[in-house]
């Protein structure tokens, strides 16, 4: 589950939490994807980020989790750093496997 900011809002990504105006009405419910009238509608009633599932969708989750394997890659022999990797790609979506992982 991430959140994401209005800008990032893309078609297609799922909810991972219902989405509520300030009076409490539910405008769409966990597990909706969104659609560019969904969004223009958020966007009217001033919603300030969405939870999403998964890494937000589609390749720019894939692109950061590429540049967090670059970035830790000399790291794999401290544990906490490579904790800390994990928590990063969890975060993203993805898996937090890293023992199996080839540095590349």
């Amino acid at each position: 589950m991430q959140t994401i900011l209005p800008d990032d809002w893309e078609p297609g990504m799922v909810l991972a939490r219902s989405v509520e105006s300030d009076a409490g009405q539910i405008l769409a419910t966990r597990g909706t994807a969104l659609s560019e009238r969904m969004i223009a509608l958020f966007r009217r009633r001033r919603i300030e980020s969405l939870r999403i599932e998964g890494g937000g969708g589609g390749a720019p989750a894939q692109e950061r989790l590429a540049e967090l394997a670059g970035r830790f890659s000399e790291h794999r022999d401290r544990p906490f750093m490579m904790s800390l990797h994990g928590l990063f790609v969890e975060a993203l979506g993805g898996s937090s496997d890293t023992e199996g992982e080839e540095n590349g």
